[in-house]
């Protein structure tokens, strides 16, 4: 039986901190220091995901 239930996990969350990129973009353009880090969290869930 193929196991899906991670790679969906980790789907989640790369959506969800995508989300956090726009909601902090929508709140405030031009803080960087905010964009970086929900950027930076993003990347992470990337490379956990490219792990699997």
């Amino acid at each position: 039986m193929i196991e899906i239930q991670g790679p969906l996990i980790e789907a989640n969350n790369i959506i969800h901190s995508a989300r956090l990129v726009i909601d902090s973009w929508e709140a405030d353009p031009d803080n960087y220091a905010s964009l970086k880090q929900v950027l930076t969290e993003l990347r992470e869930e990337f490379k956990r995901f490219d792990d699997l």
